[in-house]
């Protein structure tokens, strides 16, 4: 997996939000990404049912 910054982006995508870089006041920059609660919610709980986390199985419940 990649954390570059085009990485953060596409998983900010996949999550319904969006990432954006402005520069930070003296100097620096700031990396925000923005995700709407419930399409993150939807996307981490499909992504986390059946996924195998250090050897136990993981199932979503709504």
């Amino acid at each position: 997996a990649s954390f570059g910054l085009r990485g953060m982006a596409e998983r900010a995508r996949a999550l319904g939000g969006t990432l954006a870089l402005s520069h930070a006041a003296g100097g620096g920059t700031v990396v925000s990404i923005k995700i709407k609660h419930e399409s993150a919610r939807a996307a981490l709980i499909g992504a986390a049912a059946g996924a195998t986390i250090a050897g136990e199985n993981i199932s979503a419940v709504k």
